[in-house]
């Protein structure tokens, strides 16, 4: 996805936007990696496991 700004000023005219000035490429953060995500999928359900493991114990030692 790319992002654009507007140097100038947005006017609205016929339903459509324009720009007065010039417009701009906006560099942008890629976002989460794939590996990052499958990362985060992993820490996730080992957080999971570990408190559904204490609740169970907790229970069980009462």
């Amino acid at each position: 996805m790319n992002l654009v700004a507007c140097d100038g000023t947005w006017t609205q005219s016929e339903g459509s936007l324009r720009c007065t000035g010039t417009l701009v490429e906006v560099p942008h953060d890629p976002g989460i990696t794939l590996e990052d995500a499958k990362e985060l999928s992993d820490q996730t359900l080992v957080l999971f496991a570990v408190v559904f493991g204490y609740l169970v114990l907790k229970k069980a030692l009462n």
